[in-house]
């Protein structure tokens, strides 16, 4: 069974008005995107979908956690995660995503598959930066052995930028005579 057809909502038997759907998304969701940068999340979908005549209006209330990987420490840490979306579906002669927010749906379409919808939605809310939550005292939630490590490493790298002689430069005397000229 497709996992995904668990995403599928059948419009032509929904009356006008709006209606409320529920969604779950886990770990499995993830492993049919390839390349995914999510693994792991416990996401809960409130959908609110309002058929009219000639379009659908669904907005989106997502609310969860996703596991990421710190770009600081490279652990995985768990991150709170929430997101207002809207989609707008009009009937059209084929399927074609026409900006962002409005999706032209062929008239011979019964069903509207929301996964790659709600996969984007994820992938676009989660931060660029990946860095552990600070700790209640202020300090980082990084692995401090890491920290300590890189702090170490960092402070060499400083010591031998410091310590390595920098080559002098030669000055051709004729400009040499020129900055005199230059002063008086």
């Amino acid at each position: 069974m497709n996992r995904l057809k668990l995403f599928s909502i059948p419009f032509t038997s929904l009356k006008n008005g709006k209606h409320t759907f529920d969604f779950k998304i886990e770990d499995s969701f993830f492993n049919d995107f390839e390349y995914s940068p999510i693994k792991k999340a416990d996401i809960s979908v409130d959908l609110e979908f309002n058929k009219q005549e000639t379009m659908f209006v669904l907005d989106f209330v997502m609310k969860g956690e996703v596991e990421l990987t710190c770009d600081r420490c490279n652990e995985e840490f768990r991150s709170p995660f929430h997101s207002n979306d809207r989609l707008i579906f009009k009937f059209g002669e084929e399927n074609e995503e026409q900006t962002e927010e409005i999706v032209i749906l062929s008239r011979a379409e019964h069903e509207i598959n929301l996964a790659s919808h709600l996969y984007e939605f994820i992938v676009v809310g989660i931060p660029l930066i990946h860095v552990h939550p600070e700790l209640e005292d202020g300090t980082s939630g990084c692995n401090p052995e890491t920290l300590a490590i890189l702090k170490k490493l960092s402070l060499q790298e400083e010591d031998i930028e410091e310590t390595e002689e920098k080559p002098e430069t030669i000055i051709d005397p004729r400009w040499e005579a020129l900055k005199k000229l230059r002063d008086n």
